[in-house]
């Protein structure tokens, strides 16, 4: 599953399917290899950070001083220790600068896990730290920005979304959507209805999807709506068969780039990067359950 994502990075890269896959599957190995025996880095995530690499034009050995220099600055905040998140922070904070992130950025996303922390303390985790990175390479203040996240929390809650860790993912997207607060959340409930009356049973696990979809402010809802169902429809035919959940994920990530292009390319390294992460966390609890019952 991790590989499907990771080939979403890759749509902009020079060369043929099978040059960048070889460089892809290089980078990995690479990446597996100097990896210590618990990183996550020797299991399936290092295919998308491998993916990014390659795409930025990033070497390994770079790669690891900048990500440890990163880690370490995150850690001399007090920060929460996670390795998936830290990487996908440092990453997404690498390459929306181009360069190593200052003292300033490091300040700028503690300032914006701990607003987190204080409106939301339960909901709030490592798994935010994408987030906090988008958050913390923007032009806005982090108190502006943490206000108008719970705005749109509040709105989105109002329209039936529901409470969780999934709308306050939402609520930290839509804040980087263009528009107002009250346009990107109204387009959001808006895709949810259109997919719901299309026959698209909608989860919360699809919430991410809907978030990034709702940049689209060009297009109208109904022709989001069907470039996603007729992508999804393709993405369904490849083998192993993806499942209702990653087909429909696959497909949101391949219509956005038909229908934004470049625009939002850092939004949707976003996602990509929370979905893995998701993915990642749930392969622990698996694994800590199976050792438990074991």
């Amino acid at each position: 599953m991790t590989r499907r994502y990771a080939s979403l990075l890759l749509a902009g890269v020079d060369g043929s399917p099978r040059e960048i896959a070889t460089r892809v599957a290089d980078v990995a190995g690479q990446l597996r290899t100097g990896a210590r025996w618990f990183s996550v880095l020797r299991g399936e995530l290092r295919f998308l950070v491998a993916a990014l690499l390659v795409r930025e034009d990033l070497g390994v050995p770079q790669f690891r001083g900048e990500i440890e220099t990163i880690r370490a600055g995150l850690r001399s905040m007090k920060l929460r220790r996670g390795e998936a998140g830290e990487i996908g922070a440092a990453l997404l904070m690498r390459i929306a600068t181009g360069a190593m992130p200052g003292e300033q950025q490091l300040r700028r996303f503690r300032d914006a896990y701990d607003r987190m922390r204080r409106d939301h303390y339960w909901l709030t985790g490592v798994d935010d730290y994408p987030a906090c990175a988008l958050f913390a390479v923007s032009d806005q203040s982090i108190h502006t920005a943490m206000r108008r996240v719970e705005a749109i929390y509040q709105r989105l809650v109002e329209g039936g979304v529901g409470r969780g860790g999934k709308t306050q993912l939402v609520s930290h997207l839509l804040c980087f959507g263009p528009g107002s607060d009250e346009q990107v959340t109204r387009r959001f409930l808006a895709l949810r209805t259109r997919f719901a009356a299309e026959g698209v049973a909608m989860w919360r696990t699809d919430y991410d999807e809907l978030g990034l979809l709702a940049f689209l402010d060009g297009p109208s809802v109904s022709d989001v709506v069907r470039t996603v169902i007729d992508h999804r429809r393709a993405v369904r035919t490849l083998r192993p068969k993806p499942g209702p959940v990653e087909s429909f994920s696959l497909a949101t990530g391949t219509a956005f780039t038909e229908l934004a292009g470049r625009d939002g390319e850092l939004l949707r390294d976003a996602q990509v990067l929370v979905q893995v992460q998701e993915i990642f966390t749930q392969q622990q609890a698996a694994a800590a359950g199976g050792a438990g019952a074991a």
